[in-house]
């Protein structure tokens, strides 16, 4: 079968240190893959960030964007991470819920779940990238992610530590937006090999921590979600 997106969780947002969060119940199929996007906002010096929990499945983080500060106005500077965790079900786990629990070093922080079927699963193999964009800069924030296969999608994660504003996203992206703390994903699956980029349009003098991951489809999986590689 081709990947597909199932589900995608609400967001759930904290400014609590140490506050665990817990996503809307679901109920994930046999060979589901999970996806967790977390944007934070933690201090300087904290090392990891957020641990995550659920459906008694083993979660792993994959891609991570350490902390990076600016200050604004003379206020305490901010520090922002992104990070993407994944965990599959080989067996559905039945009714369950994902728990977001931040350590005493994050401030705040947004979390949100995506359950794919189809998807290379336990042997993702996907393309992973993380950039920064330089403080105080002109340029908007992209992250491009090479090689990516027929059938896949790809989801990032960002804050914007300069809290510049509402931004624009590239064409054939959704973004879920809060406050400094973004999440962002194709709107279809990729049709040819190649590169992805993932990027915003607006506004200027963003600082961002951003990371993406590519969802792989599964081999034999026919049509654009066969797997090549």
């Amino acid at each position: 079968m081709a990947l597909q997106i199932d589900f995608i969780a609400e967001a759930r947002e904290s400014y609590s240190p140490t506050v665990p969060t817990v996503s809307e119940a679901f109920t994930p199929a046999d060979n589901t893959l999970l996806v967790v996007l977390i944007a934070a906002e933690v201090a300087a010096s904290a090392t990891e960030y957020m641990s995550i929990s659920g459906g008694s499945l083993t979660w792993t983080r994959r891609v991570h964007k350490s902390p990076r500060s600016t200050s604004t106005g003379g206020a305490s500077p901010i520090l922002g991470s992104a990070e993407i965790w994944t965990a599959y079900a080989t067996t559905s786990p039945g009714s369950i819920t994902v728990t977001f629990t931040p350590n005493a070093d994050v401030y705040s922080y947004v979390a949100q779940v995506a359950i794919f079927s189809g998807s290379e699963g336990s042997r993702l193999t996907g393309q992973l990238g993380a950039v920064s964009t330089p403080i105080g800069g002109s340029s908007f924030t992209d992250i491009t992610l090479g090689g990516i296969s027929p059938g896949s999608y790809v989801f990032a994660t960002a804050i914007d530590i300069a809290q510049a504003g509402i931004p624009d996203y590239g064409t054939g992206q959704t973004a879920n937006w809060n406050t400094t703390l973004q999440r962002m994903w194709q709107t279809t699956s990729v049709t040819a090999a190649g590169d992805v980029r993932m990027y915003m349009t607006a506004p200027a003098n963003q600082s961002i921590n951003l990371c993406a991951i590519e969802i792989k489809a599964a081999r034999g999986g026919g049509g654009a979600g066969a797997w090549l590689g």
